[in-house]
């Protein structure tokens, strides 16, 4: 509900989710709704052929989804700029990071990272037009230095949905000022804490 809302709030014209999963179909709605471009990237093939075909059964399109293999510990550079150059996004005004990562991560097979040179690189090519970047899995020490240091570097505001804490798993980032944070209110704004 909360990533509707920013999502609402925001009017994001371009969209970028790092990592599929069921906020892919809010994207792929919100999208299909608003005209926006959007692109969802995945790089495990069950993940991206059982999100592809989701999104087919809601009637949302499909086509937004792509497959990028993860190279030196991100996603290949060069194929997830030629997905974004297909689709027409050249300056993301909404981003979500919930990838590279998955079971791999959890075996160790195959690790794969988000604070990583290439993640803050990307973050850095789109930081002028970022209405909103989303951090999934806060609760990793290394993803939440990214949260922090992303939000230091290019003075945004830093919000939790839910309580603050060790178990906090979901964070936003927003300019500073930004007018979308004092959209929420009661009950919603219970939902998000600011962190100062």
């Amino acid at each position: 509900m909360i990533l509707q809302m920013l999502l609402y709030f925001s009017q994001p014209r371009t969209i970028v989710e790092l990592g599929s999963g069921r906020s892919t179909h809010y994207f792929a709605e919100y999208a299909l709704k608003k005209k926006a471009k959007f692109l969802s990237v995945e790089q495990k093939k069950s993940f991206f052929f059982r999100n592809r075909i989701g999104l087919k059964l809601a009637f949302l399109p499909d086509k937004a989804m792509c497959r990028v293999p993860v190279v030196g510990g991100w996603y290949s550079e060069k194929k997830l700029q030629k997905e974004m150059d297909k689709r027409g996004i050249d300056a993301v005004e909404f981003l979500l990071i919930d990838g590279p990562g998955g079971v791999a991560n959890l075996l160790k097979v195959g690790y794969h990272e988000r604070n990583v040179p290439q993640c803050e690189r990307f973050i850095q090519r789109h930081a002028s037009s970022l209405r909103c970047i989303v951090f999934d899995d806060l609760n990793r020490a290394s993803y939440r230095r990214l949260y922090e240091t992303t939000a230091a570097a290019y003075n945004m505001d830093q919000y939790m949905i839910g309580p603050e804490g060790p178990r906090s798993n979901i964070g936003f980032l927003l300019p500073r000022g930004s007018p979308v944070a004092t959209q929420f209110q009661p009950p919603f704004s219970s939902l998000i804490t600011r962190l100062e």
